[in-house]
């Protein structure tokens, strides 16, 4: 099904049924089926991204993808991440959060910068949605 403007608010599966992240767009095109939860290939994205329940940063994208029935949002070209605390903006050519795994991660020409310094440019980085903790693949530990 094709829509313009509109949102989406992915909840988690858990008991509490906290928020995921929320999405809304220009376009899109949804696909629903019953009993699952929807996928989406959205273009003209902002949104949230949420950690335990509380918003942890805000985004925009040109493109954007929720996988269906996984919870994984994906955002794809000039995707721009803001957070509040700490203040810091990452971006890169792609963002993919899994909440299953809870971390962020950045691909593509990736930067991040703050008010005391900026890092990059990487292939690759994973943070957490707060972007307090970055790093490399190779040595991310999220707390």
């Amino acid at each position: 099904m094709n829509t313009t403007t509109g949102d989406l608010t992915e909840m988690s599966d858990d008991p509490k049924r906290a928020p995921i992240w929320t999405v809304r767009w220009k376009t899109a095109r949804m696909d629903y089926s019953e009993g699952q939860r929807p996928g989406a290939d959205m273009q003209g994205v902002t949104g949230t991204i949420y950690r335990d329940g509380q918003a942890a940063s805000t985004f925009e994208a040109n493109e954007g993808h929720a996988s269906k029935g996984s919870g994984v949002l994906v955002l794809r070209v000039h995707v721009v991440v803001h957070s509040k605390d700490p203040v810091a903006t990452m971006t890169c050519d792609e963002l993919i959060w899994d909440p299953t795994k809870g971390f962020l991660r950045a691909k593509g020409a990736v930067r991040l910068e703050n008010p005391g310094y900026t890092l990059g440019e990487f292939q690759e980085l994973l943070a957490t949605p707060d972007l307090r903790s970055i790093s490399t693949p190779d040595t991310f530990q999220s707390k």
